[in-house]
């Protein structure tokens, strides 16, 4: 039994260090930081970009046309209608614009921490913006940007993650996955007090793994791929050591007045099944909540 033990420790060990090891060894590779601009209204012919605070922010620097060596004329016209602009607090521009396309912009990659939204209307030439202040404090920074016609000027409102969603979204997953978990130990043939004690450490571990999740996708953003690697794999290895130690402990410790011992083997099969069902079915669970911009 204590052989037992030390093994799958130690296997479970392993596994864990292999995955974070590769993930510290990928970081640099893995999802950036960056700020998300998304409009409504009228955006046919315009431009943004993000005046910086800063003179640089990683590999954008505040500097001439000439120097940028732009080759595209429409493209240098742009750019120096952004470069001519005069920010009224001193704000640089750092070389970097998008012409709005599906009502968005996106800076992916070192965006400025404190910044200002600046627009070029290229159909009427002139610029617009409110003249506000941001800063980027969180892992993704959205803002919705609203046009009113003929305006030299915008309203910027950014976007918070509701409490409600938050709950709403960690109880339907926990009621799904533990009904998975349910159904699949009705399956292996536990009984009620059995499966009061399942439920019981599959609310405390759902409830690890979706704080720890929450807390991933807040500082690191929504992305699937991230997610995957850098939190919900990890995290299920360690639940699955975590939850068949505490079957085996409890159920070989009170045993609940059962005629037959349930075997080890027994409990190590419904674990790994029933997470590894559950897993699938609650990152399903989180892809189809981001469709309806519960973690958006």
């Amino acid at each position: 039994m204590k052989k037992f033990f030390k093994i799958f420790i130690f296997i479970f060990v392993f596994v864990l260090t292999i995955c974070f090891s590769a993930i510290t060894a990928s970081a640099d590779t893995g999802p950036h930081p960056y700020t998300k601009i998304t409009f409504n209204g009228n955006t046919d012919g315009m431009y943004v970009t993000l005046l910086s605070k800063e003179d640089h922010n990683g590999p954008f620097y505040a500097y001439s046309v000439e120097e940028k060596n732009v080759s595209n004329e429409s493209e240098k016209d742009i750019n120096q209608k952004f470069i001519d602009y005069k920010d009224s607090d001193g704000f640089y521009y750092l070389q970097y614009y998008k012409k709005i396309e599906r009502n968005e912009f996106i800076w992916s990659y070192f965006p400025p921490d404190t910044f200002k939204i600046l627009i070029y209307d290229s159909i009427n030439d002139n610029f617009i913006t409110d003249n506000k202040i941001y800063e980027k404090k969180e892992f993704a920074t959205m803002y919705q940007v609203i046009l009113e016609p003929n305006s030299q000027t915008f309203q910027a409102i950014k976007h918070q993650q509701g409490i409600g969603g938050i709950i709403g979204a960690f109880i339907i997953r926990l009621v799904i996955c533990l009904s998975i978990e349910g159904l699949i130990a009705l399956v292996f043939r536990f009984r009620k007090k059995e499966l009061l004690i399942i439920i019981g450490v599959n609310i405390i571990t759902q409830i690890l793994l979706n704080v720890i999740l929450a807390i991933d996708i807040y500082n690191n953003g929504f992305n699937m791929m991230n997610i995957l690697t850098h939190a919900y794999i990890p995290i299920e290895i360690g639940i699955i050591a975590v939850e068949a130690l505490a079957y085996i402990f409890i159920f070989k410790k009170f045993k609940f007045e059962r005629e037959n011992n349930i075997s080890i083997k027994r409990i190590i099969i419904y674990t790994l099944i029933a997470n590894v069902v559950s897993f699938i079915g609650g990152f399903a669970i989180i892809a189809i909540l981001q469709n309806f911009n519960i973690f958006a």
